[in-house]
């Protein structure tokens, strides 16, 4: 997994509550979190107390869900 701070370019925008990871008690406590995923770079914002471990399940979450969708499309292509 890439975590990218300063992106030229964000290819999938994420609705996440930034309190899903970690206590949020005011605005200084959520980041923008930028990661690589097979399908582009990822943005959305998190508690500042994020992990690796739950910046790396976001990772495999879309990259097993996009994944489904396109093979799903190209099945019904072919």
């Amino acid at each position: 997994m890439l975590e990218n701070n300063r992106p030229e370019k964000v290819d999938i925008h994420l609705g996440y509550d930034p309190a899903s990871f970690g206590p949020v008690n005011s605005l200084d406590d959520i980041i923008d979190v930028y990661l690589q995923t097979d399908f582009g770079v990822a943005h959305f914002g998190a508690s500042k107390e994020i992990t690796e471990k739950q910046k790396q399940e976001v990772v495999d979450q879309i990259n097993n869900s996009f994944g489904k969708v396109l093979k799903q499309v190209n099945e019904k292509l072919n």
